[in-house]
């Protein structure tokens, strides 16, 4: 039997129809992208942190990166000086 999918997370190819599986695998994603480098000891934390969280450091990062300005916008929005 064939798997599909990284050590984390296989995938069956009994499971799917041998079209359905190619439906797996999406294009790439055609929003911006930003690269980041890290410390050694931040990136072991980081990937530490994301194993405790059951996600790999890409997602952690997402998601860190979108509650920082998801309170940014808010403090923004709050702000009595706002010039509009």
């Amino acid at each position: 039997m064939s798997t599909l999918g990284s050590k984390y997370c296989k995938i069956s190819a009994r499971a799917y129809d041998r079209d359905k599986i190619s439906d797996l695998y999406q294009m790439p994603s055609k929003n911006p992208q930003v690269s980041i480098r890290l410390n050694p000891e931040e990136f072991r934390f980081l990937e530490q942190w994301a194993e405790n969280e059951f996600m790999n450091p890409t997602q952690l990062v997402k998601i860190i990166v979108r509650r920082a300005i998801a309170e940014q916008k808010a403090k923004t929005n709050q702000s009595p000086n706002k010039d509009k």
